[in-house]
């Protein structure tokens, strides 16, 4: 059994967190999370990514940790959108968008915002059949080359705001590729990650500060970032810059958090139910914004100090709703532990 590699761990959790307070955060806090966040997601996942020896083994894994708790959670936020909206017409409508994957469809909500399953299911199909080194970087330039054309293609029509998992995996995989590389390079990365916290800790906050003041001067050039339209903002060499700039930053940051043991079990949590986290928590979201913005406006440091923290405990409040589907119904996480 392959070592755990607990900065690894920290980095999904991380992720996970920085996607939340986007949701949270007033546009110009969204530009810089949306600017990292998301791609962020997609490097994890590649970073992980194995390919199986057979594609039964591989149909299969897809099936049960991706297709099935998509259907389930999906169906469910489907079903509460539709007692909310009472029309057979939203329904039909809906209910094709889940099919679609489409974050919505024809103005009403399809799959929402697990949109990002049937894309990370495209990247997967697409990494198990390519077996050789050079064709991954071959389908980097393509896909960048597809998310122009797909961005110029459906600027200023209904589409443009379906948000269609497939397609969304043109801006995704360049993400997902790159984690997948340097998955190879394993040993390596750990080497690194030990020894960085030996490092004075004045020189490791000075080196997370001018990565984080690099994102906030740089990710407004580039506007805010839509990946689940498949949009990359005003210029797509930016977009991969700062996302890989990103990624960097939260690898910091995941290696000093990795050394804090008590709160690795609750890591472990947030990982396993990643699927319901990140499908359901923007209800959790819609129903505490407001309060947020009647006690502290909706900008100001109170009100982003309040959303970071309303964002963590959002996350441990998922703790124990992970324990107890991971018990009595771990179909829905995909049997993730």
């Amino acid at each position: 059994m392959q070592e755990r590699l607990l900065f690894i761990d920290w980095m999904k959790a991380l992720g996970m967190l920085f996607i939340i307070i986007g949701h949270f955060s007033p546009p110009y806090l969204q530009i810089i999370t949306y600017s990292f966040s998301v791609q962020f997601f997609f490097f994890i996942s590649g970073f992980l990514f194995r390919r199986e020896e057979n594609l039964n083994q591989f149909a299969c894994k897809c099936f049960r940790t991706l297709l099935i708790p998509f259907y389930i959670w999906g169906g469910l936020m489907l079903v509460f959108y539709n007692l909310q909206q009472r029309s057979m017409d939203i329904f039909f409508y809906s209910l094709e968008g889940l099919f679609l994957g489409c974050n919505n469809f024809m103005g009403v909500r399809g799959c929402g915002e697990l949109w990002f399953i049937v894309t990370l299911l495209w990247l997967k199909i697409i990494m198990q059949f390519n077996k050789r080194d050079y064709m991954t970087w071959i389908l980097v330039l393509l896909s960048i080359l597809c998310a122009v054309a797909y961005k110029y293609l459906i600027s200023n029509t209904q589409i443009a705001y379906w948000g269609v998992g497939v397609f969304n995996s043109f801006v995704a995989y360049p993400f997902f590729a790159i984690g997948q590389s340097l998955s190879k390079y394993k040993d390596g990365i750990k080497k690194i990650a030990s020894r960085i916290d030996k490092y004075p800790f004045v020189i490791f906050i000075s080196i997370l500060a001018f990565i984080a003041i690099t994102v906030v001067l740089i990710a407004p050039m580039n506007g805010i970032v839509h990946m689940v339209y498949g949009g990359y903002g005003n210029n797509i060499l930016l977009y991969l810059i700062i996302g890989i700039i990103g990624i960097i930053y939260m690898f910091f940051i995941a290696i000093f958090l990795s050394k804090i043991k008590s709160w690795y079990k609750c890591v472990r949590y947030v990982n396993t139910g990643s699927i319901m986290v990140l499908g359901i928590h923007i209800g959790f979201v819609n129903k505490i914004r407001p309060y947020l913005v009647s006690i502290f406006g909706n900008e100001g440091f109170g009100f982003e100090l309040s959303i970071i923290s309303a964002s963590v405990l959002l996350l441990l409040i998922f703790i124990p709703m992970i324990k107890f589907f991971t018990t009595y119904f771990p179909i829905t996480l995909g049997y993730r532990n």
